[in-house]
Order: C-alpha cells, then structure tokens, then sequence
C-alpha cells in the first residue's frame, strides 16, 4: 500500500483510518443530519414564490441582520424593504402592487388587527435543541390587497 502512494510506510498506516472515518462523515453521517438543518428548507420552500416577486414587494420584518441564508436559498431579489413597526407594516400592505411577501422573525413586530388572525403560509421548522426557538420566521404570501373587498 505504501508504494501505491509513495507514501512512507509509517504514514500509509495512518491513510486508510483516516479515509474510512472522513468517507463516514461525508458520506453517511453528514446525509443523515443534513436534514434536520432549518434555514436551508425554508428558503428552498420560499424559493418558488420568491421567484415572481419584485424586491419592492419582499418586507423583511427581522430584528438586526437580516436572515442571508434564507434569502440565499429562496434566490430572494435584493434590496428588500425593512420594516420596523407595525405601521411600517400596515404602509407596506397599503402601497399598490401584488402580489407581496412579509417574512417576521418571532415576535419582533406586533402584525396589523386585520393580519394577526391569518396563518402564515410558511413556517421555519425549530427543532428541540436549538437555542434560537424565539428567533423563528415565518412568511406570509399576500396576492391581493387585503383592506379592499373582493371583487
């Protein structure tokens, strides 16, 4: 073994642990954990309707900065607005042009009267062990304007 890799000998002992425990990580371990990963799924979620969406119309409604990995994987156009209050809020459902996407971190912000009630259409798994349970997202995919009656 060690002449096929012109390796001294004393190394060569070493080698073949070392690709078992990293071809076990790569190729077993790290399939296996991948999926309880959670920002990763909800961009990939968002993605789809992200895609047919102005920035203008994307509200991120985040405490400090702004979730990059989720925005990375749901391909989400750049410069997003950020709101910061509920009137923030209210003034973004107002403006003219749908369909709209407001992503809210936890309870940062207080959502509208009208708002609070509705579902959101997307929801970041938190899984147990993690720390960050305050700091979920959530998403809310609005068509049309919600103050206007329907038509």
């Amino acid at each position: 073994m060690a002449m096929l890799f012109q390796v001294p000998e004393k190394l060569a002992v070493l080698l073949l642990p070392t690709l078992v425990l990293l071809g076990g990580y790569f190729l077993w371990q790290q399939p296996l954990v991948d999926k309880y990963r959670s920002k990763q799924p909800f961009g990939l979620a968002l993605k789809e309707t992200v895609q047919n969406i102005p920035a203008q119309h994307i509200g991120l409604a985040v405490k400090g900065r702004p979730p990059l990995k989720v925005m990375f994987y749901a391909q989400m156009p750049f410069p997003a607005q950020r709101l910061h209050s509920t009137k923030e809020i209210q003034a973004f459902f107002g403006k003219p042009g749908y369909p709209k996407l407001l992503l809210l971190e936890g309870d940062y912000i207080e959502l509208p009267a009208g708002f609070a009630s509705r579902s959101p259409d997307f929801v970041e798994t938190i899984y147990p062990w993690e720390k960050r349970t305050k700091k979920k997202l959530r998403a809310w995919f609005v068509r049309r304007n919600l103050s206007k009656p329907d038509s």
